[in-house]
């Protein structure tokens, strides 16, 4: 494993004083506290389905925030048993905590992009991610971090490669690591690469799964993968099978690997794509794709309606979607459409649909994600395109308060958040230093 090269300098931020500019108003009656990462993947009860804010940059210097938007800190209460936090601070766990902000990867022209994280048993965030043609995995936290190449991809047509990373631990400590290899119009495989580790270091190769021969390509595609390990150790990889990325689907693909043995199922020939994401609840699959909630196994599933932005629209207008679960069993989903980004949840019999950013119909692709602590609190961070930095937001009310997270300029595409032992930890790509980075927000100075 080798250490990263980028000056580790880690910088303490607040959350900042500043609202995302565009969302939706805040909500004074509450707070949630960053919680377990585990409630909101596994282990829920069975579902219902049919500096100071401006230390951006990192030499510590502030940025200047456009916005002109402030917030007053509604985690500041100073009631009794509480801490008077400041208005760049959030509360967590009964303390008042910032985000602390660092370089993992500068070793290379463009590092971090399409990173995947994951927290391990041992507390550390383990991140994937596409530096240049190369496929790596960092481990560490605080400045201190080590990164190692598990493979090399080759671009192809107007899709860099690797594509569609994810990363996911199943028991005894094993790490998974899944990305493709995308195929241009007409011509090369497209691949799905799977690899293991257990601790999370020293990745081997586990499987080279191709597409069927039958799949043609209108388009240069990639298979992108959501990937989940199950209480025995099977993988299990959901996809939406490319003809073009977003529309003209072939459908949809399920992989399992058990044994060294793999098996791959095909669901319908939708005329949709999208990103799918997939859950695992006491070992049965749920994953949200373009024909809905599907559960159950393969090659029967049980399929719920999809979530609509408004009344007539269509799962095509959705770009991304990552699902998650709260402890009393209801499904939660982060989307994304042209229009910006929204929340849903599923009640065992309706999605009920919320815009959280409007940001302009100008959007980072895989820039939004989601994630439910212990106690049902929702936790989400997206990237502004407008603004141009990310958000960290909690649902408190009726409402949302989202403020930075860094505001280094274009800090924050790809945005991924866990929940841990009550912090949260995002990774994030920054396209002004080409470099990836990790932040964490606790109580811890």
């Amino acid at each position: 494993m080798r250490h990263s090269t980028a000056a580790l300098l880690v910088l303490t931020l607040g959350c900042g004083a500043e609202e995302g500019p565009a969302a939706v108003a805040t909500d004074t009656s509450g707070t949630s506290d960053p919680g377990s990462e585990g409630a909101s993947e596994t282990g829920a009860s069975t579902p219902t389905v049919g500096g100071t804010v401006g230390g951006g940059s990192e030499d510590g210097s502030s940025s200047t925030d456009s916005a002109d938007t402030t917030s007053s800190n509604d985690d500041s209460t100073g009631s009794e048993g509480r801490p008077d936090c400041s208005d760049e601070q959030w509360l967590c766990q009964n303390s008042c905590c910032s985000w602390h902000v660092d370089i993992v990867d500068a070793d290379g022209e463009d590092v971090g992009r399409d990173p995947a994280l994951a927290i391990g048993e041992d507390g550390a965030p383990r991140v994937a991610y596409r530096a240049d043609s190369e496929l790596r995995v960092a481990a560490g936290s605080r400045g201190e971090w080590a990164y190692e190449t598990i493979d090399y991809f080759v671009a192809v047509s107007g899709w860099a490669a690797p594509a569609g990373i994810e990363l996911a631990i199943g028991p005894n400590d094993e790490y998974v690591v899944a990305a493709s290899q995308p195929a241009s119009a007409g011509g090369e495989v497209n691949e799905l690469h799977l690899y293991s580790a257990v601790g999370g270091v020293g990745f081997s190769p586990l499987e080279t799964w191709t597409l069927p021969d039958d799949f043609t390509f209108g388009s240069t595609a990639a298979i992108e993968p959501s990937v989940q390990v199950d209480s025995g150790g099977a993988i299990h990889a959901a996809f939406s099978l490319p003809d073009n990325r977003f529309v003209n689907s072939a459908g949809l693909g399920y992989l399992i690997g058990e044994g060294g043995e793999w098996t791959f199922h095909q669901h319908g020939r939708s005329s949709s794509g999208g990103v799918v994401s997939l859950i695992l609840v006491d070992d049965t699959p749920y994953w949200l794709s373009s024909e809905g909630l599907l559960s159950g196994a393969p090659p029967e599933w049980d399929v719920s309606p999809p979530p609509t932005a408004e009344p007539g629209s269509t799962w095509e207008d959705w770009r991304l979607h990552r699902l998650r679960i709260g402890p009393d069993g209801s499904f939660h989903a982060a989307l994304q459409k042209n229009d910006g980004y929204y929340y849903a949840v599923w009640d065992g019999a309706t999605w009920e649909t919320e815009p959280v950013f409007s940001d302009n119909d100008e959007f980072a692709e895989r820039s939004f994600d989601l994630q439910v602590d212990p106690q049902g609190g929702v936790h989400l961070v997206y990237y502004d395109a407008v603004q141009e930095r990310a958000y960290y937001g909690r649902q408190q009310g009726d409402s949302w308060r989202s403020l930075p997270i860094d505001l280094a300029p274009r800090a924050g595409q790809g945005i991924r958040l866990s929940l841990v032992d009550g912090a949260a930890h995002v990774a994030y790509h920054d396209a002004t230093l080409r470099v990836l980075k990790h932040a964490v927000l606790s109580a811890e100075n």
